[in-house]
């Protein structure tokens, strides 16, 4: 699935009019976006000859505006301790996506900008 633990896995951008950003990342840079749940808003992105998958997520209530980027890790908690000891805050707890399913969390580092971090399933080759 990922070629390398620690490299940068995944992008994700969320914007208040997806629909506009759609059609802005899609023009500019050929992307495609397939919607993965319909109520939920949130749209995978796939980057032409690229490995890198990305989302685009609607924004608004408790859904800021961001662009950031994510890493596989080995252990989203030990990773998250490591965060907290350099100096940076884990602004979304650990949680996983289910039994089979990835590791996630949300980290800050120490000047505020957002990473996401998770590990992949059990089982599965990184």
């Amino acid at each position: 699935m990922f070629a390398l633990t620690n490299g940068v896995a995944w992008f994700e951008i969320s914007a208040e009019h997806p629909d506009e950003a759609e059609r802005f990342y899609g023009e500019l840079f050929n992307w495609q976006f397939k919607k993965i749940v319909e109520s939920s808003g949130y749209r995978a992105i796939k980057a032409p000859g690229q490995s890198i998958a990305g989302a685009l997520v609607t924004a608004g209530g408790d859904v800021p505006t961001y662009a950031t980027f994510g890493v596989i890790v080995e252990d989203v908690h030990a990773t998250c301790a490591a965060a907290e000891a350099a100096g940076g805050r884990v602004l979304v707890e650990p949680s996983s996506t289910g039994p089979t399913g990835m590791t996630f969390a949300y980290l800050a580092d120490p000047s505020g900008n957002l990473l996401g971090i998770s590990s992949l399933p059990e089982g599965t080759a990184g």
